[in-house]
């Protein structure tokens, strides 16, 4: 039986929220939205699960936020760009709340470990600088993996390409883009 006097299991305040107590389910990636970016009802009942079994906080995985900038990092990753995400993600965090958790979102921009199948008007990866990751792109685990997610296409071992370097005036703009996909993430529900 679980010691209830513990400090786990003591509300913590962060900023204006209120956390029921310091147990959080850390970012992690599932690749589980719709190939659009739309969450899906399978992400809002893992993570009500999650509450259920005495989370209070719930962070979500990496989201992009903008159709543009290539950031998206990875196939099936949720996005928080349009109406459509919006209130697919407002389903989710009424989940989470009806079960007591709190739910953050965590904004990511892919940088130049961008997916190049994403790639929009043949723009390359941004980054903070000129720079090329040495690994490869990875859509799967396993051919298990592959299978259970219902991929058919062939998913062929490709490197990243190289990234660009953001001007200044690109790197404030960015940063705008980011405000305003937590304004859209605040309108989602989130915490």
């Amino acid at each position: 039986m679980a010691d209830t006097a513990s400090p786990l299991f003591a509300p913590l305040q962060l900023a204006s929220v209120s956390i029921p107590n310091r147990i959080a389910i850390a970012p992690t990636t599932r690749q589980v939205a719709d190939e659009d970016g739309t969450p899906t009802g399978e992400m809002g009942r893992y993570w009500a699960r999650r509450v259920q079994g005495g989370c209070g906080l719930v962070i979500t995985e990496g989201v992009y936020f903008a159709d543009r900038w290539n950031a998206k990092g990875y196939p099936h990753q949720s996005g928080i760009c349009n109406r459509k995400h919006i209130d697919a993600w407002r389903t989710i965090t009424d989940m989470i709340h009806a079960e007591g958790g709190i739910a953050l979102m965590q904004l990511q921009h892919a940088g130049r470990l961008a997916d190049p199948l994403y790639f929009q008007d043949g723009n390359p990866a941004y980054s903070a600088s000129d720079t090329q990751s040495s690994g490869y792109v990875i859509f799967t685990d396993s051919e298990e993996e592959k299978e259970l997610r219902g991929w058919t296409d062939p998913l062929p071992l490709r490197r990243y390409e190289p990234a660009r370097a953001l001007s200044l005036l690109e790197i404030e703009d960015l940063a705008d883009s980011f405000a305003r996909a937590a304004v859209r993430a605040i309108e989602a529900g989130f915490d």
